[in-house]
């Protein structure tokens, strides 16, 4: 039964933590090469 919370828990942080790690990467690029969010929407 611990186990099956601890991977709910892992799951959760993971779904949590993905797009948050994404958006970081794509701000600091942006930041680096000078492009905005809006430079890259067609």
């Amino acid at each position: 039964m611990v186990w099956l919370v601890k991977n709910r828990a892992v799951f959760f942080f993971q779904a949590l933590a993905t797009p948050l790690l994404l958006t970081m990467c794509a701000s600091i690029l942006y930041y680096y090469i000078g492009l905005s969010p809006e430079d890259l929407v067609v």
